[in-house]
């Protein structure tokens, strides 16, 4: 997958839970049901989290490939 396809929905994940824990809080404030934009908005920060965890994981073991295997790897 290309770096910046990754980037911009790692922001369209951030962005989807800041409003849905926004959203949440402004029903929670006016004293209205918030349970399902909190689930939404911790959802979606869970997936992200995960998202960011599984794509350090790949690039370290890409550069272990890398430093194992040098010039055997091809480009």
């Amino acid at each position: 997958m290309n770096k910046s396809f990754g980037l911009v929905v790692n922001m369209i994940f951030g962005i989807a839970a800041a409003s849905f824990l926004l959203l949440a809080y402004y029903d929670w404030k006016e004293g209205r049901d918030y349970e399902g934009n909190m689930k939404l908005g911790l959802m979606s920060a869970g997936l992200l989290i995960v998202r960011i965890f599984l794509m350090k994981n790949n690039s370290r073991n890409d550069d272990n490939k890398r430093r194992r295997f040098g010039d055997r790897i091809k480009k």
